[in-house]
């Protein structure tokens, strides 16, 4: 599926508030400064590459994930 300009998380380096705190070949896990006054060390795990849902990852990608 190809990158949606339109998503955050497609391009996490272009939000200066947004940090890469750990990535491995399939995913990312962010932290965005606008959140961590609701809950500090908070942050999401995405898929590199653009997916619609979560039922559209592939096997790799679900095991990155599940791995992380």
């Amino acid at each position: 599926m190809p990158e949606t300009p339109k998503c955050p998380f497609c391009h996490p380096q272009e939000d200066p508030h947004q940090h890469v705190v750990f990535e491995n070949d399939t995913c990312y896990f962010l932290q965005h400064d606008d959140h961590q006054d609701i809950l500090e060390g908070c942050g999401v795990i995405v898929s590199k590459e653009h997916r619609q849902t979560t039922f559209d990852l592939t096997l790799k990608e679900w095991i990155a994930l599940a791995l992380h």
